[in-house]
Parts: structure tokens; C-alpha cells; sequence
């Protein structure tokens, strides 16, 4: 059997923000379909801008990016029928999910997408009960989205990019300044939509949550490049790694049990 080409390929990919400002250097890899892939570094190592370039929302300045096969540019964005695909397929959402979120209430938030896909009026408005139920808001429909907590914003930007069934899911921070209890929410969602075989990019510096919704990890350093790669526990047990590209003290240490699904990883920070 044919082996499955990559979701997502790049090569010697580099942007720069106005300025000069390096965000990514000769970044090179690939995401498998129906993997759970996780982009993990300190913040402003670059995740946020790989994960725009795979959106669609920028385009590499230097290297090649292809997207089901197709050189990713914006000549290829443009041409209607690739677009549509694209779109339909890959759902971002942002690190600042408030930037996201645009209308009058929670209903018309989650329904945009599917509103624009031209679906029916009782399939919009089935999708919309689905994903507002999944993501634990159901009742909240007429509520603004203004008025939600934080962790009801970060909830609300994840339906609305569920609402248009996308195949190919890339998530910036999704538990970045959410409570413990809405950290955990999330992440058991994360869990659940990795077993339905959706392909996930999630850029995160929690390492916590990295042995519960990861395949596979990619390391970013602070100097914007792709250092290192391996399983969720190779990883993490690298401590020189991690300390240097900034994402633990000295102290850290890993506590792997053995005959669990997944270690559990701490940062401890002991009195001297």
C-alpha cells in the first residue's frame, strides 16, 4: 500500500517580519496525516508564524511550502477551487483567541463558517448545536461573545473553527492563560479529537500538556529554527534541550512512570 503523502511539507522555509525581524530560519519538515503534532518552544521562537504559514495567512519568503501537494503561494490561495479546498480543510486558531471572535453572539460565531460554506439553514443550525455542546457552551447561543470569560473565548474560537469540519486543525497556545480546570477541559477535547484522526498542529511552552495530545514534537529555538524532533518522551526527557532553548530552570526533572499511557513531567523549584 502506497504510503499517504504529507498534509503538509517544507523546505528551507524562512520569514521576516518587517524590519528584518527574523521569525523563522531554513525551517524543513513535514506533518503526516492523521497526526498529532506538536510545535514546542519559548515564546517568540516562531511557532505563532509557522502556524499562520500553514494557514495560508502568510507565505514563506525564502524555501517551499506545499499543502496537500500544492506549492502554497499566494497565486495558488487565489485560484478559486484550490482556495475553497484549503479553506475548507485547515481551521486556525489563534493565540489571542478574542482577535478571532467578531460578531454579536455566541450562535452567529459558531454559525459563520458553515454560513459561508453555503450549507443549508438546518444543517447550519445542527452544526452549531454540535459544537457548541462539544465545547461545553450549549445555552450561551445569545450571549456576546464580549461578555464570555476567558476560558468561554478560547472554548467559542475553538467551535467556530470546528464548525466547518476541517480535516487539518492548527491550534496557537490553546491552553495559554486558561484556569486549571479550563486547561484541563481543553486538553481532554484535544484528546478526543486526536482519536477521530484529524491531523493537529498544536504551538504550545506548556510542557505538561505535551504527553497527552502529542504524536510527535518538534523543538523551536530562540534563534528561530528547527532544532530537534522525537516522541513526546524523548523529549522531555532531553533536558539539556530544553534548557536550552529556554523552555525550563536548572531545577527540572522528569518523573516517567512506568505502565501509564504517558508520563508525567514537573518543574520543580527548590529553596536553596
Amino acid at each position: 500500500m502506497a504510503k499517504a503523502a504529507p498534509v503538509f511539507e517544507l523546505d528551507r522555509v524562512s520569514f521576516s517580519y518587517e524590519g528584518g525581524y527574523p521569525a523563522l530560519r531554513d525551517v524543513t519538515m513535514q506533518v503526516a496525516a492523521g497526526e498529532s503534532l506538536v510545535l514546542l518552544g519559548a515564546n517568540g521562537s516562531g511557532k505563532s508564524t509557522l502556524l499562520k504559514i500553514l494557514g495560508g495567512l502568510l507565505f514563506a519568503q525564502r524555501g517551499l511550502v506545499r499543502a496537500f501537494g500544492v506549492h502554497l503561494t499566494p497565486t495558488t490561495l487565489a485560484r478559486e477551487d484550490f482556495r475553497r479546498r484549503f479553506r475548507r480543510a485547515v481551521g486556525l486558531m489563534f493565540q489571542n483567541s478574542e482577535s478571532q471572535l467578531f460578531t454579536t453572539s455566541v450562535w452567529d460565531e459558531v454559525a459563520f463558517g458553515p454560513v459561508q460554506l453555503g450549507l443549508p439553514e438546518e444543517a447550519v443550525a445542527a452544526r452549531v448545536a454540535d459544537c457548541l455542546r462539544l465545547v461545553g457552551l450549549a445555552g450561551l447561543e445569545n450571549r456576546s461573545p464580549h461578555r464570555l470569560s476567558g476560558g468561554e473565548k478560547k472554548k467559542l474560537a475553538l467551535a467556530a473553527v470546528l464548525a466547518v469540519n476541517p480535516a487539518v486543525l492548527l491550534l496557537d497556545e490553546p491552553t495559554g492563560g486558561l484556569d486549571p480546570r479550563s486547561q484541563r477541559f481543553v486538553v481532554e477535547l484535544l484528546r478526543r479529537l486526536r482519536r477521530s484522526g484529524r491531523t493537529i498542529v498544536t504551538a504550545t511552552h506548556h510542557l505538561d500538556i505535551v504527553p497527552e495530545i502529542a504524536d510527535r514534537v518538534l523543538v523551536f529555538g530562540e534563534d528561530h529554527r528547527l532544532l530537534a524532533g522525537g516522541t513526546p518522551r524523548e523529549v522531555l526527557q532531553d533536558r539539556d534541550l530544553l534548557l536550552a532553548v529556554n523552555l525550563v530552570s536548572e531545577h527540572y526533572h522528569v518523573h516517567a512512570h512506568e505502565g501509564h499511557d504517558h508520563g508525567h513531567y514537573h518543574c520543580h523549584r527548590h529553596g536553596h
